[in-house]
């Protein structure tokens, strides 16, 4: 069959449809002659978080030599950011995929979840520029009053007249009701917002990143010290500080000369 002869290695590209989402394992087994790292590409995204976890598992299952790399692909339709995020934040939820075990990534989760902390600060400062000129964060809309129209008239069409009741889900699953240009142009605003947010609390290091590689730009401060011993198995936990150098932006290098 097919499968046999991808499990095989003599075919090197597998395509799978919505059919063969369940009951087919296309994983790296280490039984199989074809133990090469799996690159599992993702055309459309599901309507269910349950069901693409289904789809992901068939090349992401027990025995395997090596874990699959991930691609989800998203076109730049503002809409189509909500089944990404709900597919994250359900991997998320079930503890698959996160950065604590970077030998199955799919990148980082977080540029796919948009249901968090940061995103209902960056969709309150959103509503904030758009409704009382606030322009701590979205400095450009504020001085745009042709933008400041255009994005009340889609945020009111969203939250149908319910500001303080729009929580980051709801403005996505409305947004799908948008024609493609406001959706573009409102979640450009979003995702604007977004990262104004997350790099002020990167900056404030505020920010979690979860389990990361340290760089050569960091600089061990303090030697590693014992915190832990297991009683029972003997397993050791170590500690060290260390100072990570992020940069500086190019005004704030500008402005120390």
């Amino acid at each position: 069959t097919e499968r046999n002869a991808f499990m095989d290695g003599k075919k090197l590209v597998a395509v799978i449809s919505d059919a063969a989402s369940t009951g087919i394992s296309l994983h790296a087994d280490a039984r199989s002659a074809n133990q090469r790292r799996r690159v599992h590409i993702t055309l459309e995204l599901a309507w269910s978080a349950d069901k693409a976890v289904q789809q992901l598992g068939r090349s992401h299952r027990a025995n395997q030599t090596s874990a699959p790399r991930y691609v989800l692909l998203c076109t730049d339709v503002g809409g189509e950011a909500r089944f990404g995020s709900s597919v994250a934040r359900k991997l998320e939820a079930m503890g698959a995929l996160t950065k604590g075990d970077r030998r199955a990534e799919i990148g980082s989760l977080d540029t796919f979840n948009l249901d968090t902390a940061w995103g209902r600060k960056a969709l309150k400062a959103l509503l904030a520029a758009a409704y009382a000129g606030d322009s701590s964060v979205l400095p450009h809309l504020a001085a745009d009053s042709a933008a400041i129209e255009s994005a009340r008239a889609g945020l009111d069409a969203a939250q149908k007249g319910s500001e303080k009741e729009l929580e980051v889900r709801r403005f996505l699953n409305r947004m799908l009701g948008l024609p493609l240009a406001q959706q573009r142009q409102l979640f450009d605003l979003f995702a604007a917002a977004l990262r104004e947010v997350v790099s002020a609390a990167k900056r404030d290091g505020r920010y979690d990143a979860g389990v990361a590689d340290i760089s050569a730009g960091a600089r061990l401060l303090e030697p590693e010290a014992l915190i832990w011993r297991d009683p029972i198995t003997g397993a050791r936990a170590h500690a060290a500080t260390v100072e990570v150098d992020r940069g500086v932006s190019f005004a704030d290098a500008l402005s120390k000369l």
